[in-house]
């Protein structure tokens, strides 16, 4: 091959390069008909039976009601729910940054009853909002969409309300009482009120966890085990703390009686002049 010809295929791949490039341009709407869309709309929260990011979160709805099930099957809670799906309806795009690359991303799966999937949103990098892909671009919006990150606080009411605690997490079902040292734990107890009367609540601390300094807590009669903050169990184990006993005085030696002064003998006026004279 000649480099005339050379030349040639140069130019024409050039040219094609640019028609490809123009043709691409074009078919993308342009940033400012992008700023303050939906990015989801027509989302039809009450449809959502299902939410997955990645296989850090999942929950799933059934008669009995919404379980986070990356977390053994535990019950959400269904207000937490409501708020973070009603979040994603309301996003719009704030900023087209295009060029840039989402980051470490992640779908938000929603579906629905069915199985059929309603949504799939990808998320990257947090940047003062977060940065999801929508019409082929990445824009950024000002939601951080903390909750998708799988946090269990964001999904569960996370309070022990008869202990006065909130927990961290809820341990393995799969661990046993003597795992977990609720079998030889320390039992708490507590005075609650119910209408007009007091009525006892028992729990058991456990041992700490092997992984973190939270401890291990079971309400009795409870299905769940739970991991509550060390503070937490610190504060109740000092409630079973015995007080020093005070130690013992010193014995004191017997005083001595006090010495009695004997009355001064009283002198009357007959015996003062007798002894003058």
């Amino acid at each position: 091959m000649t480099n005339k010809n050379l030349v040639a295929l140069a130019a024409v791949a050039i040219v094609l390069g640019g028609a490809a490039y123009m043709l691409s341009s074009s078919s993308k709407p342009s940033a400012a008909k992008l700023n303050g869309k939906p990015i989801l709309p027509g989302l039809d929260v009450s449809a959502v039976a299902s939410i997955e990011v990645g296989d850090k979160l999942k929950l799933s709805s059934s008669d009995e009601g919404w379980t986070l099930d990356t977390l053994y099957g535990y019950p959400a809670d269904r207000s937490k729910i409501a708020e973070n799906l009603l979040k994603l309806v309301d996003l719009k795009v704030g900023q087209v940054a295009r060029g840039r690359a989402l980051g470490e991303s992640k779908d938000i799966v929603l579906k629905d009853s069915a199985g059929k999937e309603l949504v799939r949103l990808p998320i990257g990098d947090k940047h003062r909002g977060r940065y999801v892909g929508f019409a082929g671009e990445t824009v950024l919006v000002t939601d951080s969409l903390d909750a998708f990150d799988g946090g269990v606080r964001d999904w569960c009411d996370t309070r022990l309300a008869d202990f006065d605690v909130n927990f961290n997490t809820v341990a393995d079902p799969a661990l046993t009482p003597e795992e977990t040292g609720i079998a030889t734990g320390v039992v708490h107890m507590v005075t609650v009120k119910e209408g007009t009367n007091d009525v006892q609540r028992v729990a058991v601390i456990g041992a700490k966890a092997k992984d973190s300094s939270d401890r291990y807590f079971k309400p009795e009669g409870g299905k769940w085990t739970y991991l509550i903050p060390s503070y937490s169990a610190d504060r109740m184990l000092k409630e079973h703390e015995k007080p020093a006993e005070p130690a013992p005085e010193p014995e004191k030696a017997a005083a001595e009686p006090a010495a009695v002064e004997e009355p001064a003998a009283t002198v009357t006026e007959s015996e003062a002049s007798a002894a003058t004279e």
